[in-house]
C-alpha cells in the first residue's frame, strides 16, 4: 500500500508540474497532453504522418510549440543556425535508439560532439572532390544500365513504376560505391534477397524513429515480436557479410571504402592501424552497423528524391519543358551527359532545390539538446525581433521541422505549396535560401550531399534526354502526396508511368 501510495503522489506531483506556469517551458503554446510525456510523439510517429501532425500544431501554435514536457518544436529559420551548428548544442538521446543493443554508434547516432567529429573528417575524405570524380565512373555506368531497361520497357509499352526502379538503381549504386558491386538489383529485379534486406531495414529504422520519441523504451526491444526480432538479426547478418566480403575482396576500384581505408587519422572502417599492431580501431559489430547505414541512408534518400523530380515534372508541363529546352541546348547527343560539368545546368538546380523543398528526404528535421550545466546561466535566447526572442533552458530537446519552414510563405513566397522551380532563378519571388535545410545544417549535416546531387543530375539528364515520360492511365497523381510517409526518411508509393523514345 506504501508503495502504491508513493508512486502515486510522484506521478501526480510530477503532473501538476509539468502543467504548472512555474515548468520552465510553460510559456510556449502546445497540446496540453503533449506536456505530460511523449507517448503522445510515439503514437504519433507510428502513424506515419508527424510531417503532417507538427506542421499542423505550428499552423496553430505559432513558430515554438511545445511538444513534450522539455521538448519544443522549432519552425524558425533564424533559429537554425543556432540549434545546428553552434555550441553548446549536441545531437539528443533520440539517436541512442538508433544503436542496436550491445553495439557502439554508427557516425549517425553518435551523440558525443568530439567522437562525431573525429569520425565525420575520415567520412568527408570520402566525400571529397577528388573521392567524387572516382564515384563518377560507377554513377554513370549504372545510369547507362537503368537507361537500357528503361528502354525496353518503352518498347514493350508496359506501365513502369519508376519510384520502384529508382529504389534499386541507388541500391546498386551505393552497393557499387561501397561494397565492390555485390548487389545487383537492376539485373535481379525486385526478387532480389537485397530487396528483402532493404524492406526490413526501412522497418527497421521507421520502429527506431518511434522508440527515439522516448529513447529509454529501447531497452524493451527483446519484448518485440520474434518475427521482428528475426529480421532484425538477418538484416545484420546481411551486412555482416557483406562487409565481410568485402574487406576479404579488397577494393577493386578506388571506391568509398578505399578512399575511408587509406586516411590516416582514425584509420575507420576496414584500415588498420599500425601503432595499435594491425587491430581494428572499431569493433565488427560498429563496423556492420556503418555498413548497412551506408547503404540504407545513401540509397533510399536519393531513390526517394529522383521520384519526386519525376512526380513534380510530370505534373508540371511548363517546368517539364523548360528542362527539356536546357538539357537539349546543352547536350547534342545522348552520350554526351556524362562527359558534361552537370552543376552548370541552372534550371535542373532549380528543379533539384524545388523538389527537395517541398520533399526533403528526411521531413521532420533534426533534434538537437541543450545539456544541463552547459550554458552557465541556465539556459538560451533563440529567435529574432519579429517573432519574439524564447528563453530555452537546458535540458530541452529542441528540434527543427524541416518540412514547415519548407513551407512557410515567411520564406517561399508566393505560393509555398506550389512547385515553382523559378523561385531559385527570379529575384521578384521571395525566396530565403537560409530557410533551405533539406541536407540539414552544421557539422552533423548530411556528408553525402555531393555524391547524391552527382547521381541525381546524371539520372534526370540521362532519362529526359532520351525519353518522354508520362503519367500511366491508372496511376492517379493527387493520391502521390498523400501516400507519402514519415518514417524519418520519407517513404513513398509506387509512381506508375508510361515511357517513349524521344526523337532524335
Amino acid at each position: 500500500m506504501s508503495l502504491f501510495l508513493y508512486f502515486f503522489s510522484l506521478l501526480s506531483s510530477l503532473t501538476i508540474y509539468r502543467l504548472s506556469p512555474f515548468h520552465p517551458l510553460a510559456s510556449i503554446p502546445g497540446p496540453r497532453i503533449a506536456r505530460l510525456s511523449r507517448f503522445k510523439a510515439m503514437w504519433v510517429a507510428q502513424q506515419e504522418y508527424q510531417h503532417l501532425y507538427y506542421r499542423s500544431l505550428h499552423t496553430k501554435y505559432g513558430p515554438y510549440v511545445r511538444t513534450g514536457p522539455n521538448h519544443i518544436h522549432i519552425a524558425d529559420a533564424s533559429a537554425v543556425p543556432i540549434v545546428l551548428a553552434a555550441k553548446p548544442f549536441r545531437k539528443s538521446d533520440r539517436y541512442l535508439a538508433f544503436i542496436p543493443p550491445h553495439t557502439a554508434p554508427s557516425l549517425f547516432a553518435l551523440v558525443d560532439v568530439k567522437e562525431h567529429s573525429e569520425r565525420r573528417k575520415l567520412w568527408e575524405r570520402g566525400m571529397n572532390s577528388s573521392a567524387l570524380q572516382q564515384y563518377r565512373d560507377i554513377v554513370i555506368r549504372r545510369t547507362q544500365q537503368f537507361v537500357d531497361i528503361v528502354s525496353k520497357t518503352g518498347e514493350l509499352g508496359h506501365n513502369f513504376d519508376l519510384a520502384g526502379w529508382f529504389s534499386l538503381l541507388s541500391f546498386d549504386i551505393m552497393g557499387d560505391l561501397a561494397f565492390n558491386g555485390r548487389f545487383q538489383l537492376l539485373k535481379e529485379g525486385p526478387q532480389s534477397e537485397a530487396v528483402k534486406f532493404m524492406d526490413i531495414a526501412r522497418q527497421s529504422l521507421f520502429t527506431q524513429e518511434c522508440f527515439g520519441m522516448i529513447p529509454w523504451i529501447r531497452q524493451y526491444v527483446n519484448f518485440l515480436p520474434q518475427k521482428n526480432k528475426a529480421d532484425v538479426l538477418w538484416v545484420r547478418k546481411f551486412s555482416k557479410d557483406t562487409l565481410e566480403q568485402r574487406m576479404k575482396e579488397g577494393p577493386k576500384m578506388k571506391d568509398l571504402l578505399y578512399n575511408l581505408d587509406y586516411t590516416r587519422s582514425l584509420k575507420f572502417l576496414i584500415q588498420l592501424d599500425e601503432e595499435h599492431g594491425g587491430e581494428k580501431i572499431l569493433p565488427l559489430p560498429t563496423l556492420i552497423l556503418e555498413a548497412g547505414l551506408t547503404i540504407l541512408a545513401g540509397s533510399d534518400t536519393t531513390g526517394t528524391t529522383l521520384s519526386n523530380v519525376f512526380f513534380y515534372l510530370l505534373s508540371n508541363p511548363y517546368a517539364l519543358q523548360k528542362l527539356l529546352s536546357e538539357i537539349d541546348n546543352y547536350f547534342s547527343a545522348a552520350e554526351d551527359v556524362y562527359s558534361a560539368d552537370l552543376k552548370e545546368l541552372k534550371y535542373l538546380n532549380a528543379v533539384l532545390s524545388e523538389t527537395l523543398r517541398l520533399a526533403p528526404a528526411t521531413p521532420s528535421g533534426s533534434q538537437r539538446v541543450l545539456p544541463e550545466g552547459s550554458t552557465g546561466n541556465g539556459g538560451i535566447l533563440i529567435g529574432d525581433r519579429l517573432l519574439r526572442f524564447r528563453w530555452i533552458p537546458e535540458g530541452t530537446s529542441v528540434q527543427i521541422h524541416t518540412y514547415t519552414i519548407h513551407r512557410d510563405p515567411r520564406y517561399f513566397s508566393p505560393d509555398p505549396e506550389r512547385f515553382r522551380p523559378e523561385r531559385w532563378l527570379e529575384k521578384s519571388l521571395s525566396t530565403d535560401p537560409s530557410a533551405w535545410i533539406p541536407f540539414s545544417y552544421g557539422p552533423a549535416n548530411c556528408v553525402g550531399r555531393q555524391l547524391a546531387l552527382l547521381e541525381l543530375r546524371t539520372v534526370i539528364c540521362a532519362l529526359l534526354k532520351q525519353f518522354t515520360f508520362k503519367f500511366a492511365p491508372d496511376f492517379n497523381p493527387e493520391r502521390w502526396e498523400e501516400n507519402i510517409r514519415d518514417h524519418f526518411i520519407l517513404a513513398k508509393g509506387e509512381l506508375l508511368v508510361q515511357i517513349q523514345a524521344r526523337d532524335s
